[in-house]
């Protein structure tokens, strides 16, 4: 059991070195930087972000953001247009936000940012077909987004999806590498106290044995 512990962590930490010199966080970064500060000048709109979604919490982060002030901010799945994107894994358009209750008004008071309307589109990883994150556009300033805003966005979410899957991947390997750690620390656990064990029965046993002549006599 320990050993098959020791190979799975062995095997993950590779994997985990592997995927970090893959990922090459910066040119990721600025990758994802671009399209969200291309998207609103292209859409005539005030804010894009790109979301990452995670499986582990439940709930979807946001990796980067023409708004640099935005970063940091975590949005539930429940309650949320850009969860229900993800959850779903189709595109919707949300308008008159300002009379509705959701995560963007705890998101508003947060940045001082005020929501009106949302485009957002799923970013799904074709291979596996499970979405990864979303790409999330507000408030046009002329007029609301429309069906051509919608494909243009969808595109973006397409040529982005590779980097998206990157960090959503590396994700599952932190996460499987911290569980695969917490199983073997308790197997060592579970291994040193029958040890301990053992050894306190075979001296008690051999205490026993260097009793009985005395007894006997």
């Amino acid at each position: 059991m320990l050993s098959d512990a020791r190979l799975q962590i062995d095997r993950l930490a590779t994997r985990q070195k592997r995927l970090k010199e893959k990922l090459e966080p910066e040119r990721i970064n600025r990758y994802l930087r671009f399209y969200s500060t291309f998207v609103p000048r292209a859409l005539d709109a005030e804010l894009c972000s790109v979301f990452i979604y995670s499986p582990k919490d439940h709930k979807v982060w946001l990796k980067t953001s023409s708004d640099v002030s935005e970063h940091g901010i975590e949005v539930p799945i429940e309650g949320s247009v850009v969860g229900d994107v993800i959850a779903s894994g189709k595109p919707m358009i949300a308008r008159d936000l300002t009379e509705k209750n959701g995560a963007h008004r705890v998101a508003d008071r947060t940045t001082g940012f005020v929501t009106r309307e949302i485009l957002c589109v799923p970013v799904l990883n074709q291979e596996r077909g499970e979405v990864t994150g979303a790409v999330q556009v507000l408030n046009k300033k002329s007029g609301h987004f429309n069906d051509d805003d919608l494909r243009l966005v969808e595109e973006v979410a397409e040529h982005i999806q590779g980097q998206v899957d990157q960090v959503f991947l590396s994700q599952q390997v932190f996460g499987d590498t911290e569980k695969v750690i917490k199983i073997a620390k308790r197997s060592i656990m579970v291994a040193v106290a029958a040890f301990w064990i053992v050894i306190v029965g075979v001296v008690g046993l051999f205490a026993a044995y260097a009793l009985i002549p005395l007894f006997g006599a």
